[in-house]
């Protein structure tokens, strides 16, 4: 009996299907998305300037087929004259090139195209690795992702545009940290896999007083990085830079917890493209939800759920009727 219960129950357990029922964002997002839920978020944008998020919500719209109030379209329009705009842009980019940070998209973008002349990442370098050999507090996170970001640009992979996804993806990241928009969960996880691709000890023969003697050394930076703990965090975020933006992305990190948290925004952007940041502002962390596990009964899966259940009952009739011979024979 105790063989013929296992056997029942090996065979149920074959029989057991599921289907997984992703979730429907889109509806999702009509459920709560509405004409006055835009307008009010509309006005708000607008009044803390930021232009980013206006723009997203007019997207978000499309998507929804809702149309915006009249009055909503003329204040936007009021807002963004030519003029206005170019001044405005060209400061923030400015700002972000030569700072490395920065809030608006102007701002990050120019941060990221200093990253990618390789001037943000030897910056951004000397910065820290002089607090580093001074012993002062400094950020390991920023110091190592520069020196793979150096690594990066001086590999010959770069030429050949094997290498310029990572590079992406390591600039993207480094700007996150930077404006706070990397959560301390995915901080640990990224800090732990730099630290196994990084050599330590190269950074005691750096000159890191001279932008000019750091960019001597990039090649010798390059030899001694090992990129393949990070490699498929760096192209998992340059994917969805690739379906979004670079600022978007940026932003997205924030709802980044763990590398599988990353590949599921990666997942939604494919589908949402430019609204995957409205996606998970409206929806929050909710949107990552990969569904529901739904058991799928058949009549096959019936018919073993039975046998399983007849054969336990025999199990424990036969339990009892061993034990009731036991005791005659002890009597």
């Amino acid at each position: 009996f105790i063989l013929l219960t296992a056997f029942f129950a090996l065979w149920s357990y074959s029989g057991l299907e599921y289907e997984i029922k992703e979730q429907n964002l889109t509806q999702s997002l009509e459920e709560k998305v509405t004409l006055g839920y835009l307008d009010k978020h509309i006005i708000q944008a607008i009044k803390e300037e930021n232009f980013d998020d206006v723009q997203m919500y007019q997207n978000l719209a499309t998507l929804l087929h809702i149309d915006l109030l009249p009055s909503t379209l003329l204040n936007i329009e009021s807002h963004n004259g030519f003029l206005e705009k170019s001044w405005r842009n060209t400061k923030a980019f400015t700002s972000g090139f030569v700072s490395g940070g920065g809030s608006s998209a102007m701002e990050i973008s120019g941060s990221i195209a200093s990253d990618l002349t390789v001037y943000g990442d030897l910056r951004d370098l000397k910065k820290e690795g002089s607090k580093y050999m001074d012993d002062e507090p400094y950020d390991s996170f920023i110091l190592n992702i520069s020196l793979v970001g150096i690594g990066l640009s001086a590999s010959q992979l770069l030429s050949a545009g094997a290498a310029t996804p990572m590079k992406v993806g390591a600039s993207v990241l480094k700007v996150a940290k930077k404006t706070g928009k990397l959560t301390k969960p995915f901080t640990k996880v990224l800090s732990t896999r730099l630290s196994k691709t990084v050599d330590t000890k190269l950074l005691k023969t750096l000159e890191f007083k001279s932008l000019f003697k750091l960019e001597k050394t990039t090649k010798t930076i390059a030899k001694s990085i090992d990129i393949k703990p990070v490699k498929s965090l760096f192209n998992d975020v340059n994917l969805i830079k690739k379906n979004s933006s670079l600022v978007d992305t940026i932003n997205i990190m924030k709802y980044v917890d763990t590398p599988k948290d990353l590949k599921a925004i990666a997942k939604i952007s494919g589908k949402y493209k430019a609204n995957t940041k409205a996606v998970l502002k409206v929806l929050g962390k909710g949107a990552l939800r990969a569904g529901k596990s739904v058991l799928k009964f058949t009549t096959m899966l019936v018919w073993k759920l039975v046998g399983l259940v007849l054969s336990v009952f025999g199990f424990f009739f036969a339990l009892i009727a061993k034990y009731k011979g036991l005791k005659r024979i002890a009597s």
